[in-house]
């Protein structure tokens, strides 16, 4: 399942998403709490504010802590209805190139694949705790463009201690292409499931205060 140019904009938004999506945790989040304020690495946006939720976002600031539900993410962007441009013989069910995919897609977690205590989540737009349309790219960085998206940070349960991975899908029901380029390869998604890759983290007990 190749990740076309599409999704790695998406998730990359030239640079912006990333730092966030690929970075290594740094050693201050190694230990993350119930109070969590992860800063995006560049702007130093409070994304926990900024998304309105408590839960770690691990795909930035490294693994929860034992009990403590945490949220992977991603973000979409794609042109303005009255600037999309589409490759010939392409023809998107809606003019918006966000409410076209958004009419598109659902995303899959597969938490621990491969393992004996692997689980799959799957949500939709209709979950509108996951699917925040009212942010977009530019809110995390505001350097970046102005451009119609969304985020997607879905609440997983908690998880015991110990290393774990999981991996998110986008799943297309039919093609889908973003409005900013003629070219399919650039802009453009065929049906089916899309991975955004397997990521790691670990899973700490939280410290005990006290005297030591």
């Amino acid at each position: 399942m190749k990740t076309s140019s599409l999704l790695r904009r998406a998730v990359a938004a030239a640079g912006v998403m990333a730092s966030l999506a690929l970075a290594v945790p740094p050693a201050s989040a190694d230990l993350p709490n119930e109070e969590n304020n992860c800063a995006h690495p560049v702007t130093g946006v409070n994304l926990n504010e900024l998304f309105g939720v408590s839960e770690q976002l691990v795909a930035a600031c490294g693994g929860p802590t034992v009990g403590e539900y945490w949220r992977p993410y991603v973000g979409y962007f794609g042109a303005e209805a009255s600037d999309a441009v589409y490759p010939p013989g392409y023809v998107p069910q809606h003019a918006s190139p966000v409410d076209d995919v958004l009419a598109k897609t659902s995303i899959k977690v597969v938490v621990d694949g491969g393992t004996r205590v692997a689980k799959t989540y799957t949500f939709t737009p209709s979950d509108e705790d996951a699917f925040h349309t009212d942010l977009t790219i530019h809110d995390i960085n505001p350097t970046f463009p102005v451009l119609p998206g969304f985020i997607i940070i879905p609440r997983m349960a908690p998880l015991s201690s110990g290393h774990h991975t999981y991996e998110l899908f986008w799943v297309l029901t039919a093609p889908h292409c973003d409005g900013l380029s003629i070219e399919f390869a650039e802009s453009c998604l065929p049906a089916g499931e899309h991975t955004q890759g397997l990521r790691s983290f670990d899973v700490l007990i939280p410290k005990r205060g006290g005297a030591g």
